[in-house]
């Protein structure tokens, strides 16, 4: 529901901000016309309408941002960038922006889910068990198998201290070192809110980092 309280002079230039920093970033500069009210600006009153937008949609400020980096990503795709601040006014785009933020969150969602399902599997279980000494170890068949995924693999204590214990041979057969840090930083980059559920989940068992 649209909220019916007009948004703050302070978030609205919070908003300009996050959004001159984001053209910049594209290779556009935009401002405020010197010597003038800038509450009386066009660009004033595209700023005051996407923040009715993101309360109408009933958005996070956290989210407002993500569909300002959507759209700016967007706009520069289709040679777009010269409208500057109008572009808050397009509903298509805005549209395009909230498609992408909600398909974010699915994405986090599932990423959950997996977490979820892993614990549970893994509990109690150990990953280095062999059912004889020329068996692989219980963690390299779950992987193969996909009982496990390498989501898990890349934020479980447990499962990161049994790695180290691998052959060369056996580790070969498990995402690399590099491949497993960079899944991290995918998951996790600009995203503290899942970070924390996750690490609330695993307690003991996450390494995840800080």
């Amino acid at each position: 529901m649209a909220s019916d309280i007009a948004p703050s002079p302070k978030r609205i230039m919070a908003f300009f901000k996050y959004c001159q920093e984001e053209f910049s970033n594209a290779g556009f500069r935009i401002s405020f016309p010197q010597n003038t009210d800038k509450t009386k600006t066009y660009k004033w009153r595209y700023l005051v309408g996407f923040a009715k937008k993101i309360d109408e949609w009933e958005l996070s400020d956290r989210a407002a941002k993500m569909l300002i980096s959507a759209m700016v990503r967007w706009a520069k795709k289709n040679d777009q960038l010269k409208k500057g601040l109008s572009l808050l006014a397009s509903d298509q785009i805005l549209e395009i922006g909230h498609a992408a933020i909600q398909g974010k969150l699915a994405g986090n969602n599932r990423t959950l889910d997996t977490v979820i399902e892993d614990m549970r599997f893994i509990k109690g279980k150990d990953p280095m068990h062999r059912s004889d000494p020329r068996a692989l170890p219980a963690i390299v068949r779950w992987h193969m198998r996909d009982q496990i995924s390498d989501v898990y693999l890349a934020i479980s204590k447990k499962c990161r201290a049994s790695m180290r214990e691998l052959d060369k041979a056996e580790r070969s057969m498990l995402p690399s070192g590099k491949d497993l840090i960079r899944l991290r930083q995918e998951l996790f980059s600009g995203d503290v809110k899942m970070k924390h559920k996750i690490k609330l989940m695993m307690d003991d068992d996450w390494d995840g980092g800080c």
